[in-house]
């Protein structure tokens, strides 16, 4: 599955780490290229045990790691940089079919994203998975998990195997608002 993610912070980082570790294919989506020098490498510290990943940072732009299509687009930006990070995914022709993924706290991530791209393409997400960006990495307890819900009426089973396969522990819920 190809996969971008919207936010290069914690939750983003170890959205994206779990899904290249299981052979997805994400990419993260930044604000600002990284510094002169910089590589998508960085650790995910789970429990005391570190794997290095390298996922690509893409900027908005011609920027070669966002031609070719997504499946899923996940945002892990804070609630309210949410319109700017919509606004980011409609100039990205290749999320125009795209699953959006909403993993942020707050309130009212799932009505704009619905507004924006139809509710039948999104999905909402609760992570309960501790996680904090380091110097090198992520480090992410073992305890939590992530449950999901469609906010529109179609299923998204593809997307609960899909993150199942990465190790985190998801779960379904029949209503969006509950999460």
């Amino acid at each position: 599955m190809r996969a971008l993610i919207v936010g290069a912070g914690a939750v983003g980082r170890y959205i994206a780490a779990r899904l290249k570790l299981a052979g997805h294919d994400p990419v993260l989506l930044a604000r600002s290229p990284a510094p002169a020098g910089a590589t998508g490498e960085y650790v995910l510290s789970m429990q005391g045990a570190g794997r290095w990943v390298n996922v690509p940072t893409a900027v908005l732009g011609d920027d070669p790691w966002l031609r070719d299509p997504f499946e899923l687009t996940a945002f892990a930006v804070k609630a309210y940089s949410t319109a700017g990070a919509i606004e980011s995914v409609r100039a990205i022709a290749a999320c125009a079919n795209s699953t959006l993924l909403t993993l942020q706290n707050g309130l009212g991530n799932e009505e704009l994203c619905a507004a924006a791209f139809g509710e039948d393409r999104v999905v909402a997400g609760a992570l309960t998975t501790a996680v904090d960006k380091t110097a090198d990495g992520i480090t992410a307890s073992n305890r939590g998990g992530l449950s999901i819900a469609p906010v529109g009426k179609l299923p998204h089973n593809w997307l609960i195997a899909a993150l199942a396969l990465t190790g985190i522990e998801t779960s379904a819920v029949a209503d969006w608002r509950a999460l």
